[in-house]
């Protein structure tokens, strides 16, 4: 083919639309093509116009679809919609069976939706869960569910949890508060203000009637049996510098036990755990009590796997035989062995509500930290002195860690008081967030001020109605509760006196806690005037007031009796 040169200027105009011409010319004329472009030094791109896609929204598909369903042309439905024909054509015919893009995922819409509400749950109860938490909670499910997927050695991975984050926007990756300083930095308003949500969150599933029923609150927490007993005085003579008790056991060695108490005053059976990484030999099991709970982890410390078997073995079978009314409220710490998939869904199924207890407060609204594990490691520890006295320095075997526990909750004969007690301490029966001692916090600045509802807690008919309420027995306490609002005592004859003086203890005290968050309210609304730092406090006495549900000072006042004719 001969090849033609002609002037640059002119054929590089005309040679423009030759792009758009067929294919023979094109192919003819492209030596010509290549001389102008080199002779011009200028690149020139033939781009196609962009396409403008049609913009709507799946809420006008599906109108569209459902006129179309109804009789209506494709067309019309199409144009009166401002949506594509073919996608309709498309949506009728279910060509692509889905809305989503994308292969499916592993877990279906209504597992993941299980595994949704479980973490929106976990969030507002006080258990967020960690990604690493996700995964082993879903590969938890997925073994129990018996479900096939591609997950490696039945756990999901990174990518996986990172898709699951994606489908579900409402969860992101957030920094929950540490406290560095742990209980130190606990204040006043932070405790208070969990009283406040925990009342509120009972209060949005109709619950609160919950405290005001002792037989259903519960408290759960686990405690370490050591072997040796430390910081005990002993009689030396002076010169020794270095004084030294010998043991048979290590000092390092302690078990678990796991113990839950009801506001009532009952104890329920305890969970004992060893460690051992396959099974307990049979000799350990005998030696416990038969309605006990034994159980093995690696390390011998409390994981969510057994803590799950404890409620699904021991408290929830308990509730049962005891006919307890459900639901039941059970108060617990923060630990990650609380906070499993099937742990929640467990207790929501058999109408267990879980609820955390505020981080590092567990010594002052956890009430068997309060009042029952300080006594019975006492007598524990005297249990250990025992065998040490008797058998010398023959080392405590694992067979006999249950009988031991056994005869120090046999010694400790108070455990009714000691527990109902820790409940009322610890603000959660009756509930009333001035129990708590808040003097014992370091950092409750404060407590340094005058707070007139502190005031009303150390007036002696206080102290002598807690007094009196931890003297009462089960059945006593019940009843009064029941006769609480009645003129005369229906009951025994023999407990007619002690009805009277504790119903007027009763009133007593309701007046004057009632008086004391009166004057906190308007204490408070002058303050507020002065510093904006304070609005956090706005109202708050109120709210206690309603979350006690106590008899208005009107009704006290009227059904009020001489108290002073039983005031000793």
């Amino acid at each position: 083919m001969q090849v033609h040169y002609f002037n640059s200027k002119i054929m590089f105009w005309w040679l423009l639309p030759l792009k758009m011409m067929s294919g023979f010319l094109v192919r003819q004329t492209m030596p010509v093509c290549q001389l102008t472009l080199n002779v011009c030094s200028t690149s020139v791109r033939f781009r196609m116009p962009p396409i403008k896609k049609r913009v709507y929204t799946a809420q006008a598909v599906a109108f569209a679809l459902d006129a179309a369903k109804r009789g209506m042309s494709i067309r019309q439905a199409a144009a009166r919609f401002n949506v594509p024909a073919g996608t309709l054509r498309d949506r009728l015919r279910n060509k692509y069976g889905k809305d989503k893009k994308g292969p499916s995922s592993i877990l279906n819409d209504r597992e993941e939706a299980r595994i949704v509400n479980w973490m929106e749950i976990a969030a507002r109860t006080g258990f967020p869960v960690t990604v690493k938490q996700l995964r082993v909670s879903v590969a938890q499910f997925v073994r129990l569910t018996k479900k096939i997927t591609p997950f490696k050695d039945g756990i999901p991975g990174r990518k996986w949890s990172k898709l699951f984050l994606r489908r579900h926007k409402q969860f992101s990756s957030r920094k929950p508060s540490i406290l560095a300083k742990h209980r130190a930095t606990v204040t006043e308003p932070q405790i208070r203000n969990w009283f406040k949500e925990v009342h509120e969150y009972l209060k949005e599933i109709n619950m609160t009637d919950l405290l005001d029923q002792p037989g259903r609150i519960f408290n759960l927490d686990e405690t370490a049996f050591q072997l040796v007993v430390k910081n005990q005085k002993c009689l030396a003579p002076k010169e020794m510098r270095h004084l030294h008790t010998v043991y048979a056991n290590n000092d390092k060695e302690s078990y678990t036990g796991l113990f839950t108490a009801c506001a009532d005053g009952r104890l329920l059976p305890p969970l004992v755990l060893f460690p051992y990484k396959r099974r307990i030999p049979a000799e350990i099991s005998l030696s416990a009590p038969q309605d006990w709970g034994v159980d093995k982890t690696d390390s011998g410390w409390m994981t969510g796997q057994a803590f799950f078997q404890f409620l699904k073995t021991i408290f929830q079978p308990w509730l049962v035989r005891e006919n307890i009314q459900l639901p039941v409220v059970l108060f617990v710490d923060g630990h990650k062995s609380h906070t499993t998939l099937m742990t929640t869904e467990f207790c929501t199924e058999n109408q267990i509500i879980l609820v955390a207890l505020y981080p590092n407060t567990t010594h002052l609204t956890q009430p068997l930290d309060v009042s029952f594990f300080g006594p019975l490691k006492k007598y524990w520890q005297e249990q250990i002195l025992k065998y040490r006295k008797k058998y010398g320095m023959i080392p405590i075997t694992k067979p006999q860690i249950c009988p031991l526990i056994k005869e120090a909750l046999l010694n400790f004969t108070s455990k009714e008081r000691a527990i109902r007690s820790g409940f009322m301490r610890s603000g959660i029966y009756p509930w009333c967030p001035d129990a708590i001692n808040y003097s014992s916090l370091p950092s409750n600045a404060s407590m340094d001020e005058s707070n007139d509802s502190s005031k009303a807690m150390e007036f002696p008919e206080v102290k002598l109605i807690r007094l009196l309420e931890s003297r009462l027995t089960i059945q006593q306490f019940h009843e009064f509760q029941q006769q609480e609002k009645s003129v005369e005592w229906p009951g025994n004859i023999c407990d007619t006196n002690l009805f009277y003086l504790w119903r007027n203890l009763k009133i007593t005290y309701n007046d004057l806690t009632n008086n004391a968050q009166e004057d906190n309210v308007s204490n408070n609304l002058k303050e507020n005037q002065m510093s904006d730092d304070e609005s956090d406090f706005e109202g708050f006495a109120e709210d206690e007031i309603d979350c006690r549900g106590k008899l208005p000072i009107s009704k006290c006042i009227n059904e009020k009796l001489n108290y002073d004719h039983y005031r000793c």
